[in-house]
C-alpha cells in the first residue's frame, strides 16, 4: 500500500530535468573524467608539455563553465514551476492566508 503511495507522489511531481538535459550532463561528466584521466597520465611523465597541460586544463574548465549553465537553467525552470504552482495555489482560494 505504501509503495503505491510512493509511487502516485512521484508521478504527480512535475520532471524539471529532461532526459536531453541529463544525456547533456552526462556527457560533460565524461569529457571532464577523460580530462582529469588526460592531466593525471600527463603530470606523471618526466617530460612535462606545458603548453598540452594548459589546453586541458582550458578545456576542463570550459566543460564546467557549461555544466553551471546547464543546471542554472534547470534551476530557473523549477523555480519558475514552484512559483506558479504556489501562484495557483493562492488563486484558488487554498492557501493560509
Amino acid at each position: 500500500m505504501l509503495e503505491q503511495s510512493q509511487t502516485t507522489n512521484r508521478s504527480e511531481v512535475p520532471r524539471t530535468v529532461s532526459s536531453a538535459q541529463i544525456h547533456e550532463l552526462k556527457n560533460r561528466l565524461t569529457v571532464i573524467k577523460g580530462i582529469g584521466q588526460l592531466l593525471g597520465r600527463q603530470v606523471r611523465r618526466p617530460e612535462l608539455e606545458r603548453t598540452r597541460l594548459e589546453d586541458r586544463v582550458t578545456c576542463l574548465q570550459n566543460e564546467v563553465v557549461r555544466m553551471e549553465m546547464l543546471i542554472s537553467e534547470i534551476a530557473r525552470r523549477d523555480d519558475v514551476s514552484v512559483a506558479s504552482r504556489t501562484h495557483n495555489v493562492h488563486a484558488m482560494g487554498y492557501s493560509d492566508d
